[in-house]
């Protein structure tokens, strides 16, 4: 996390109606937390949101649920937490998937060759245009 803050797109209803699949969240790292902050942590391999709904200083361990669970998470060691949840940008991890999609990743490159070919042809034919005016000018000199 760059600077303290990094971003994640949302896969899972967990923590549904407050944060929903495809919701880019934007993440700032802090010292300490408090109950009903909602933290991104690392579990299993995989990053999960959920929000804190106890603490237990003395043994450094924090215990989250996510807000459409019926159950409350196993605790998790405080060095686990990646941050708190700072701002939520609905629906914009569905267009971030969307554009990162192969399809439109190709596109783009295709758009950009062609927009650079169409430019190198531009110049070439100012170039040629330039060339031939020179060479009017230098015949009409010549005539006079």
């Amino acid at each position: 996390m760059p600077f303290g803050y990094g971003f994640a797109i949302v896969v899972t209803g967990s923590m549904e109606p407050t944060i929903s699949i495809d919701d880019l969240i934007i993440v700032k790292e802090f010292d300490e937390y408090k109950v009903d902050d909602m933290v991104v942590f690392h579990q299993d391999g995989l990053l999960i949101v959920h929000r804190v709904i106890s603490i237990d200083e003395e043994n450094k361990m924090i215990t989250t649920q996510g807000d459409a669970n019926n159950t409350a998470d196993d605790p998790i060691p405080f060095k686990s937490i990646k941050g708190k949840v700072v701002n939520v940008v609905e629906n914009a991890g569905g267009l971030i998937r969307f554009l990162k999609s192969p399809i439109v990743t190709i596109t783009i490159i295709v758009c950009a060759l062609l927009l650079m070919e169409y430019s190198f042809r531009k110049e070439k034919q100012e170039k040629k245009d330039k060339i031939n005016k020179l060479k009017e000018e230098i015949r009409a000199l010549q005539q006079k």
